[in-house]
């Protein structure tokens, strides 16, 4: 694969960047985040563990430049808020799918990319948000078996 681009520099944004590019499952990542320097930081952090590591993937960061992740092969998106005290898991649900819907509606090479492909894919789901994001565990299992070919994080 050639590139793959995260959305969202957050803890699990930046472990699926650390743990792909470990593998060197993929020759570039990109990690955009809109929180300023987020993405840029943790793209630094990976690219001096690279030695040390042994890996040769490019990881590259930036704030809110989401043109930067045109032609990706791969589209993962991260972004979100965690839960806080005394919030509904269905508040949260809206807001992180208003946030996921905020980052594809913004018309960037993201989505409309020639190799871009587009998935989401919520890792805590109930029973009721299953059939809401149509997703099963099983599906979720195959995609994270099909990166994770090699070794687990």
């Amino acid at each position: 694969m050639s590139k793959l681009s995260i959305i969202g520099a957050g803890e699990v944004g930046a472990s699926c960047a650390a743990c792909l590019a470990d593998r060197d499952f993929v020759n570039e990542i990109v990690i955009v985040d809109v929180k300023h320097g987020l993405a840029e930081g943790k793209a630094l952090d990976l690219r001096q563990s690279a030695a040390l590591k042994r890996f040769d993937t490019i990881v590259k960061g930036y704030t809110s430049d989401y043109a930067k992740t045109a032609n990706s092969d791969v589209v993962v998106i991260t972004s979100g808020i965690t839960r806080k005290p005394g919030m509904e898991q269905s508040d949260l649900i809206a807001t992180n799918a208003g946030i996921v819907k905020e980052v594809t509606n913004l018309g960037v090479p993201v989505i409309l990319g020639k190799n871009g492909i587009e998935r989401v894919i919520e890792l805590e789901l109930d029973s009721d948000d299953k059939k809401r994001f149509e997703l099963s565990k099983e599906e979720v299992n195959k995609f994270l078996n099909i990166l994770s070919n090699k070794k687990d994080c």
